[in-house]
């Protein structure tokens, strides 16, 4: 991969350029882009609107996405600034952290946590390129560095703990269904080829433009971006790095199987077996360390009961169809296992999602579901 890094460095001068050092003299990089505070519909926040000694509480409050511990951050010392934009099925973001004092140079740690990943059971991708500094991932009990002016790639339904020094980021957010099911074997590596410093390029780019284009413009940028993506997963060095994860694939597939077919009432050990081309004995071993395949599927109806109530638009279903529809034998017996794995019941989800709704500061989280993630 040193060809790469090396065309990147030619490509811009500099291997570690910001995100928006490309502007001409518009605006520093202690300003946000032009598509903050713009008309796009998204999702802002600033620790810049708290007092100083809300900042932290304020931040940690409104990401639950990810569990945020700060390294050596005093209260008022730092700003926080984030914007997400709906871009086709996807969603762009910019992310900058920065001290606001002359301190030394700070950092913090973000981490997706099991207990998260069960809470809201997201289940999408997230690119990160961090056009400056260098970030320090932690997956499996093993570390990597994501060197400046590079992507890697995040699977959100699984662990992972990063720590990111002061600077911008860019991200994409992907649903799984909208890329191939071996992405999930590049959980936590680089997408260090050929194709990816045109998807660098594109993020980039969409970064600078997004304020100035019409919603038909960006439905084709972001199907663009998209097309970019799929080509680095089709390079030849990325299938290299998986070519040893042939049960994973299995397994995504079983997963992909399973996630479109919650509501179908022949979801069963059969069934997949047949769909996916797997005999039962290695369904079961691919699923033990997720405590089993009827446990997944039960884990997978609820949350995805759980996102109709949530959902920003009400759902006209009752609690009881939604229950008969994902297989429960009973409302009662759905109830139950709804507040065993959650914490709540069913009744205090559609109240929660009504005080979301009347509240426009409402979290990230809650963002990202009413978006159809």
């Amino acid at each position: 991969m040193e060809e790469v890094q090396e065309m990147r460095t030619q490509a811009w001068g500099t291997p570690c350029m910001p995100v928006l050092a490309l502007e001409t003299g518009r605006r520093s990089l202690a300003e946000p882009p032009a598509w903050i505070g713009g008309k796009r519909d998204g999702y802002q926040f600033s620790t810049r609107d708290y007092p100083s000694e809300q900042r932290v509480e304020s931040w940690v409050g409104h990401h639950r996405l990810l569990e945020l511990t700060m390294h050596g951050v005093q209260a008022g010392c730092f700003a926080f600034d984030q914007v997400d934009v709906p871009f086709g099925s996807m969603v762009l973001g910019f992310r900058r952290f920065e001290s606001t004092t002359a301190a030394a140079p700070l950092s913090y740690r973000f981490e997706r946590t099991v207990a998260l990943i069960r809470q809201d059971g997201f289940d999408f991708f997230y690119l990160l390129l961090n056009p400056v500094g260098t970030l320090r991932y932690e997956i499996d009990g093993r570390g990597f560095e994501q060197p400046c002016a590079c992507l890697a790639l995040l699977d959100m339904s699984k662990p992972f703990s990063a720590t990111v020094p002061e600077g911008e980021s860019v991200i994409l957010i992907v649903p799984r269904s909208m890329i191939p099911v071996s992405a999930s074997l590049l959980h936590g590596q680089l997408l260090n080829c050929h194709a990816s410093l045109l998807l660098i390029s594109q993020l980039q780019l969409a970064v600078r433009y997004l304020s100035v284009l019409r919603a038909e413009q960006i439905a084709h940028v972001a199907q663009g971006t998209l097309s970019l993506l799929h080509a680095v997963f089709q390079d030849a060095d990325t299938i290299e790095q998986s070519a040893q994860g042939v049960d994973h694939l299995k397994h995504e597939r079983a997963r992909q199987y399973i996630e479109t077919h919650l509501d179908s009432p022949d979801l069963n050990v059969e069934q997949i077996c047949r769909e996916v081309g797997l005999s039962r004995s290695a369904l079961y071993r691919l699923f033990t360390p997720m405590d089993g395949v009827a446990t997944y599927i039960r884990r997978r109806r609820l949350i995805k009961i759980r996102t109709h109530l949530l959902a920003h638009q009400v759902s006209h279903r009752t609690i009881s169809e939604l229950a008969y529809r994902y297989g429960f034998n009973s409302p009662t017996q759905f109830c139950r296992a709804y507040k065993q794995y959650f914490g709540y019941t069913p009744r205090e989800s559609r109240l929660m999602a009504a005080v979301g709704r009347a509240d426009p500061s409402r979290g990230y989280s809650a963002w990202l579901r009413a978006s159809g993630l």
